[in-house]
């Protein structure tokens, strides 16, 4: 049936069937208070289902997932007659007219990643037990110092979009603004990601004796911290809006120390919508501000 058809939609995943009468069912791989260990790949044997059909066909592959944490897919990544990868995580009773939608083009695609996706070698080089974000290779997109498969708010769209080379920081008001232009064919939802980044090498440069007081009340610094979101609908091919958000500094221009408490970090911060840094501005952040 493969061969003759146009495209294969394949369904993989992971299992949440739970627990009955405290016991958890067999083909659980993951729910609430229970680890999948070191392999986070696909559970049993759906990577070699998936390779005996691309083997025995060249028919192009739409792959869904159902899953609630991330996997390591690399070879779906990287296997040419994988057209398509859907996320669609556990979407409920409506999930396959959701899918459906989007499978057929009714809905364009808008949704980011909520956590990072691994290389499946990632847990080989962390200890489970060991709960500090900040330690070799690193946890959450904050701190992860290894290549990641897919960055936390990584996200496609049947459309294409455009920002504004630069983001206008007002420093009386906190506001952040910039327009977003659809630059494609098709009318999409979008979701406008802003970041924040304690710019160290500015920093270490300025005074070298507040940098080492600095590092060791904060120890290592993250790579970048989420501070505002915001949701634009439908918009329209060639049309451009205009997109502010009003900071909360202290959650912007703050940073955790090694005791776990917040403080605000004076100096140079660069303002970015991400992950892929396509809008930014460098702000000179001081306390009385």
């Amino acid at each position: 049936m493969a061969k003759k058809s146009k495209v294969v939609v394949v369904f993989l995943g992971g299992s949440t069937k739970g627990s009955f009468d405290g016991i958890t069912h067999y083909d659980t791989t993951e729910k609430e208070g229970m680890d999948r260990g070191n392999d986070i790949g696909l559970p049993g044997l759906q990577l070699d289902l998936l390779k005996a059909l691309t083997t025995q066909c060249d028919t192009p592959v739409v792959v869904v997932l159902i899953n609630g944490s991330p996997l390591a897919i690399e070879w779906l990544v990287n296997h040419d007659q994988i057209e398509a990868i859907v996320e669609a995580w556990y979407p409920g009773i409506n999930g396959g007219n959701a899918v459906v939608d989007v499978l057929f083009g009714d809905y364009a695609p808008a949704g980011r990643l909520p956590v990072t996706f691994y290389h499946a070698n990632y847990t080989s080089q962390i200890e489970e037990t060991n709960m500090n974000m900040r330690v070799f290779p690193g946890r959450t997109h904050a701190f992860v110092q290894v290549p990641v498969l897919f960055p936390f708010g990584y996200g496609l769209s049947y459309t294409t979009w455009a920002y504004s080379n630069h983001l206008a920081y007002n420093a009386n008001t906190s506001t952040v603004s910039l327009t977003v232009s659809n630059v494609g064919a098709v009318a999409s939802d979008h979701s406008v990601l802003l970041f924040s980044r304690y710019v160290v090498k500015a920093a270490q440069e300025h005074d070298q004796d507040t940098y080492n007081t600095l590092v060791a009340n904060i120890g290592v610094f993250p790579k970048q911290k989420l501070v505002a979101f915001q949701k634009v609908y439908q918009v329209q091919p060639g049309e451009t809006i205009k997109v502010s958000f009003v900071l909360d500094r202290e959650e912007a221009f703050g940073l955790i120390d090694v005791v776990g408490e917040k403080r605000m970090v004076a100096g140079k911060w660069e303002l970015f919508v991400g992950p892929d840094r396509l809008s930014s501005v460098v702000v000179d952040v001081q306390h009385h501000n």
